[in-house]
């Protein structure tokens, strides 16, 4: 904390020193960028070791299934959400998670889920269609990574077979309560686990999910490391560059994905199946978490599962050098939109219903805050690569 103090009085200075046409030296980017590496490898390694926690209860569960551990698994599930949800934004910011060949986030993050591709839907008449890769003994004899990552979006997008979201239906199944209900989330049982049909194939594609969660995590947590191949060419990489990159990706994340495709369509149609985490009735929490990661890296904080801190120079403080008055425009809007999200009541399937203007405000207030940042950037000099 005395560091960031001593540099805040050094920007203060700097420019109650500075006179008119003056051009004021940029002193924050390289410690902003540093900062913004070592959120991104603590956010990982939470994200990972949490998932580590739930593949050892998977692992456990099927072995030897109960009640009481089904319901713990979905603890820990959400857990393992905490941290993940918080990386969003460094998404489109030329970094690991959805650049080059071995771009992961399709694998992870996913989203919507054509369930029967998985396993069993109702019927609409209160039964069960045994769908899926689950209930297809003839093609898929056994179940296994390798079938399921070969299998992945396979005859479409939303045919996904691994994921968060994939774990997350086989944990609550699908939401076929109505929305008045005090409890809309997925009911799925236990018992799928021990009696339903093909339950053995259930543990097993529930195991090979959970495998395959971790490893790709493993693979972002490598890559961010210090010594990871992709933290070399960051560092290696122009100060001016990354931090093109890390606001590009905010930007973007704000300006579409997480307004628009997360959270207006849902209100423009009504349809739960457009939620983000629609078996769990998780939205809500999504929502609030990916903009606590867009917190985190404006002004350099991140809180790890332990309790520990990482407080350094955030992004803000490098706009701030550069234009105070914009800079400071933008703190508001980001602060308006964090507590606009904090207004949407769970779960989201009921309040896109009943009270849509909490979320089309929430939209509202986080597409206002990236057309800002972008103005800002586009003012000083930051150039901003935001994908269609």
């Amino acid at each position: 904390m005395k560091k960031v103090f001593l540099v805040t009085i050094i920007v203060l200075a700097l420019f109650s020193c500075k006179k008119k046409g003056e051009k004021i030296p940029v002193t924050s980017e390289k410690p902003a960028i540093t900062n913004y590496a070592e959120i991104a490898y603590a956010s990982y390694t939470d994200a990972y070791n949490e998932a580590v926690k739930l593949q050892n209860s998977i692992n456990d569960f099927c072995n030897a299934p109960t009640e009481s551990k089904f319901a713990n698994l979905k603890v820990l599930y959400v857990n393992t959400r905490i941290p993940y949800e918080q990386t969003e934004p460094f998404r489109s910011a030329n970094g690991p998670i959805d650049t080059g060949d071995d771009a992961v986030e399709g694998l992870l993050n996913g989203w919507p889920l054509s369930e029967n591709f998985v396993d069993y839907v109702s019927d609409g008449k209160g039964g069960d269609t045994l769908s899926g890769i689950i209930n297809d003994t003839i093609r898929f004899p056994s179940i296994t990574k390798e079938v399921l990552l070969s299998n992945h979006e396979s005859g479409g997008e939303s045919n996904l077979t691994l994921g968060y979201h994939v774990i997350e239906f086989l944990l609550w199944g699908q939401d076929l309560n109505p929305v008045s209900a005090p409890n809309s989330s997925g009911q799925r049982k236990y018992t799928d686990y021990t009696t339903k049909a093909n339950f053995e194939r259930r543990k097993s594609y529930l195991k090979a999910a959970a495998e395959i969660l971790v490893d790709n995590l493993a693979y972002l947590v490598d890559q961010w490391k210090p010594t990871g191949a992709y933290r070399l060419t960051f560092t290696a990489a122009s100060d001016a560059s990354n931090l093109s990159n890390a606001l590009s990706g905010i930007a973007w994340f704000c300006a579409g994905e997480l307004p628009t495709e997360r959270m207006y369509k849902a209100v423009e149609t009504g349809d739960q199946e457009e939620e983000h985490s629609c078996f769990s009735d998780l939205t809500d929490q999504d929502i609030k978490l990916s903009m606590k990661g867009v917190n985190n890296l404006m002004n350099g904080t991140y809180t790890k599962v332990n309790g520990e801190k990482i407080s350094g120079i955030g992004l803000l403080t490098v706009l701030q050098e550069r234009d105070a008055t914009g800079a400071n425009e933008v703190l508001t809007l980001l602060n308006t939109a964090l507590a606009d999200c904090e207004k949407i009541k769970a779960p989201f399937d009921q309040t896109i219903l009943n009270d849509p203007s909490s979320v089309v405000k929430a939209k509202n207030s986080i597409f206002n805050f990236s057309t800002k940042l972008q103005t800002v950037c586009a003012g000083v000099g930051i150039t901003m690569n935001i994908p269609e």
